[in-house]
C-alpha cells in the first residue's frame, strides 16, 4: 500500500537493529545466565531464613500449647478441689495430665478424658525436660510445684517455661541463638 502524500511510513522489510518491525527471537544466552545467577543468589540468602523460622514457629506453637495445658490443669485443680499432675515421659516423648484418684480407688492418679488433657506427643526434633523431676503437681489452692520446663531442640535448650509457686505465674523465655 503506497504512503499518502505528506505521511511517513516504515517498510515492514526493514532489517534495522532497533526497528519496531524486527521479529523477536527470544533471550540471549548471556541474559538467561544472568537471570539464573540472580535467582540463585536470592535463594541462597532467603532459604536459611525461611527454613529456620518454620522450626521457630513450630517450637513457639509447642510452648504456647503446653502453657495453655498447664493453665488448664491449674484451673481445674482449683475448680474441682483436687490435685492435678503434669507428667512427661522422656522415653516416649509424650506428656499427659492426670487427676488425683478418689480415696476409695487403689490407683493414686487417674487419666483425664477431656481432649485438652489427653496424652500428646512432642514432635521431632523437639523434646522437653523438667528440671528436678518429670512431674509437676498443681494443688487445689492454685499453687504448683515450682519448676522449669525446658524446650530442647536436638538436645540443646532453646526456650523454657518457668512456673512459680503462686497462682498464674507462667513465664516463657526464649534463649538467644548464637
Amino acid at each position: 500500500m503506497p504512503a499518502r502524500p505528506g505521511s511517513f511510513a516504515l517498510s515492514e522489510t526493514c532489517h534495522c537493529k532497533f526497528s519496531p518491525f524486527r521479529k523477536a527471537g527470544g533471550f540471549t544466552l548471556i541474559e538467561l545466565i544472568i537471570l539464573l545467577v540472580l535467582i540463585s543468589l536470592c535463594a541462597i540468602v532467603l532459604v536459611p531464613r525461611v527454613g529456620g523460622s518454620r522450626e521457630r514457629i513450630l517450637g513457639d506453637n509447642l510452648l504456647r500449647d503446653l502453657e495453655a495445658r498447664l493453665r488448664y490443669a491449674q484451673y481445674h485443680a482449683v475448680l474441682e478441689d483436687t490435685p492435678f499432675l503434669f507428667q512427661y515421659d522422656r522415653g516416649k516423648k509424650r506428656f499427659e495430665f492426670l487427676r488425683s484418684a478418689p480415696e476409695t480407688s487403689r490407683e493414686k492418679w487417674r487419666g483425664i478424658r477431656d481432649r485438652w488433657a489427653r496424652s500428646k506427643p512432642v514432635p521431632d526434633p523437639f523434646s522437653f525436660e523438667v528440671r528436678g523431676k518429670d512431674n509437676i503437681l498443681f494443688f487445689p489452692d492454685g499453687s504448683a510445684s515450682e519448676s522449669d520446663i525446658l524446650l530442647l531442640k536436638n538436645k540443646r535448650e532453646i526456650a523454657s517455661i518457668r512456673l512459680g509457686r503462686s497462682m498464674g505465674t507462667f513465664e516463657i523465655r526464649w534463649k538467644k541463638q548464637p
